[in-house]
């Protein structure tokens, strides 16, 4: 796994095929090593533009797209073929994980993704 830091407010890993197989969030957090280990909310994908904000008391979560505003929290989701997009507003701390899928990116899923961060701030 390798970790970035791009972003001094935000910490992003990415896994790479040689780290394992992935397919839920169990698996995500039975691989962090304890010092990365914030609570990790879930994004389990739907080929929509289903967009969701991260709520402390869930952990796994249905849609292409999911916002947090809780710098506290670790959000994961595994991609195939698809490519993950992250999206950081260093002003508010809002970030946001976003599944871009072919469906998801007809139904513009980044700039519903972007507008919904606006209405948080």
């Amino acid at each position: 796994m390798q970790l970035h830091d791009y972003f001094p407010d935000f910490h992003i890993a990415v896994s790479h095929r040689s780290d394992g197989s992935f397919r839920s969030r169990q698996s995500i957090e039975e691989f962090l090593p304890d010092t990365l280990h914030f609570p990790l909310s879930f994004l389990n994908l739907e080929h929509s533009d289903q967009i969701q904000i991260l709520n402390r008391e869930i952990q796994d979560y249905y849609g292409d797209a999911l916002i947090s505003i809780e710098s506290e929290y670790m959000i994961g989701m595994v991609v195939a073929d698809c490519y993950p997009c992250v999206i950081v507003d260093h002003q508010t701390k809002t970030f946001a994980l976003i599944h871009c899928g072919w469906k998801s990116l007809v139904q513009n899923i980044i700039q519903l993704t972007i507008d919904q961060m606006k209405l948080l701030n």
